[in-house]
């Protein structure tokens, strides 16, 4: 087929071809996780400026072997109602792998 090679592609290859480029929006998430913070779709419009967080996580699980556990919290809407969003965490070992990426990004610059 022309060619073509439809093997995924290894961690090294994923971050060469830009999957965590700095400055992006899985990438700043990325970071901002790691530091111990949680996030909000809200807090990531405000603090990263993107609208499609869930995406991004979706995509850093699949491609980047994340883990990202979900919770469930009630927060007020600016009516003063109360609803349920996904407040996302890194848990340990999605720690270990954002430290590792990351400072493979870093030496790769």
């Amino acid at each position: 087929m022309n060619g073509v090679d439809n093997k995924n592609p290894s961690e090294t290859t994923k971050l060469e071809k830009g999957y965590l480029k700095s400055g992006n929006a899985k990438y700043n998430i990325v970071e901002y996780l790691s530091d111990g913070n949680s996030l909000t779709s809200r807090e990531a419009f405000m603090m990263i400026g993107t609208t499609c967080l869930n995406t991004h996580i979706s995509e850093l699980c699949r491609n980047c072997g994340f883990i990202i556990p979900r919770k469930m919290i009630e927060v007020d809407t600016r009516y003063g109602k109360k609803v349920k969003v996904n407040e996302y965490r890194f848990n340990n070992e999605d720690c270990e792998l954002a430290d590792y990426l990351l400072e493979e990004k870093a030496h790769a610059l």
